[in-house]
């Protein structure tokens, strides 16, 4: 077997194209000789990861930054310290992952209906399920102890699920927790009670604009009248086979009533692009402008935009983080990927309790445009500003992205 070496660098794993503007600031603040960017070429089943080995090494030869392939150094190298969002799992079927399945689809189910997942959540912290209704045939790979001696968990968005996170697996996959702000951060803490943890805020969302480049930027792009407001919308992927795409048709041509006095620009989750091939001939049709670009720097979008369309996910919390004024487009209770928020208890489906109610639109509102242009003209941001601090925590708490970088720069020398 032959030794693994060791490069005396920072690892930082990248998944996804999008994951590039979720570390473009803390990279600018390492020296470039002191990191090395890893692209995950992982074989796996996921459609949706289908060319996204090219994506990513696209985007990096554009910004100049020096990589590899997780296909290079598997087995072969270890990086001193590796970075990962804990998004490398990749889905593989193997013999564990079928015995799990049949499990959860029978006898954890079984412990789902009559409630006994509950009890044995209370006294041993899981459930027992292997997932119950909700099991899948496939199993989560997480090799960042493969290819990383020191390993950090870097935070990807705050919409958590209450019940699951952290995935109990990590307690053995990362030895550092960077967490975006108190709320994760106790999550994390509760669950592993001796791991360093560092609340580094909303990193992606960190960057300051000139308002004056910023407009010309983005009209020029999206090609836009500049003498009208900009609503942007950000709607969520939803996994749920039968539901996928949903959350938009049901509310795009509602939306796009407003074209005659407003920019409209939306931007699917690449996902939905990727496995709903007939959703942006609907967006265009319906008039909006689309950005589906990978790499996008989204403070840029939510910085210029003057409302944010959303409902659940990350752009809940992304826009209570950057103080926007938003309204919440209400999908059907009895859509399976609702009942599974609820279930889980994600962020982002309990935080509605603290949203003003005015701010939720129902999807069978007869008002809902006079209720969206009535947000849009009088934001009520006093609330925006107590959420943030709540989820996010205060200034005070924070660790600079400088502090962070110093401090894993020097661990390489030692």
């Amino acid at each position: 077997m032959l030794k693994i070496k060791i490069i005396e660098k920072i690892g930082i794993l990248i998944n996804w194209t999008r994951e590039v503007d979720f570390y473009y600031n803390f990279l600018n603040k390492l020296k470039r000789e002191n990191f090395k960017i890893i692209i995950n070429d992982i074989d796996t089943i996921e459609l949706e990861r289908k060319n996204n080995a090219k994506l990513i090494k696209k985007k990096l030869d554009e910004l100049n930054l020096e990589y590899c392939f997780y296909s290079e150094i598997f087995n072969k190298y270890k990086f001193k310290i590796l970075i990962s969002t804990g998004l490398t799992h990749t889905k593989k079927i193997t013999l564990f992952s079928i015995i799990r399945f049949i499990y959860g689809k029978t006898i954890g189910f079984f412990f789902e209906i009559i409630k006994l997942d509950r009890l044995f959540q209370k006294f041993f912290k899981r459930p027992f399920t292997g997932g119950g209704l909700n099991s899948k045939i496939y199993s989560e790979y997480f090799p960042e102890k493969k290819i990383g001696e020191k390993t950090v968990f870097f935070p990807r968005g705050m919409d958590l699920r209450l019940n699951h996170f952290p995935n109990n697996k990590f307690e053995k996959v990362f030895d550092i927790f960077l967490c975006h702000g108190e709320i994760d951060k106790n999550l994390i803490n509760n669950k592993f009670k001796k791991k360093d943890i560092f609340i580094i805020g909303y990193p992606r969302y960190d960057e300051k604009f000139d308002i004056v480049s910023l407009r010309k930027k983005i009209i020029s792009e999206f090609n836009l009248n500049e003498t009208k407001k900009t609503i942007f919308w950000r709607p969520t992927y939803i996994e749920e086979k039968n539901e996928v795409s949903q959350n938009i048709s049901l509310w795009l041509e509602k939306i796009s009533k407003l074209n005659k006095g407003y920019n409209l620009i939306i931007r699917p989750h690449p996902k939905n692009l990727i496995i709903d091939r007939e959703l942006k001939e609907k967006i265009k049709t319906n008039h909006f402008f689309i950005d589906e670009k990978a790499d996008r720097k989204l403070a840029e979008l939510y910085t210029f935009s003057d409302l944010i369309l959303l409902d659940y996910g990350s752009s809940v919390l992304s826009s209570i983080y950057l103080k926007k004024n938003f309204a919440v487009l209400e999908l059907p209770s009895n859509f399976g990927y609702i009942q599974r928020l609820k279930k889980t208890r994600a962020i982002d489906f309990e935080i509605r309790n603290e949203i003003d109610y005015k701010n939720i639109i129902e999807l069978n509102d007869q008002l809902y445009l006079k209720k969206i242009e009535s947000i849009l003209n009088n934001p009520n941001l006093k609330d925006v500003n107590l959420l943030k601090e709540k989820y996010f925590g205060k200034e005070k708490s924070i660790t600079s992205l400088e502090t962070i970088a110093e401090k894993f720069q020097k661990f390489l020398n030692n």
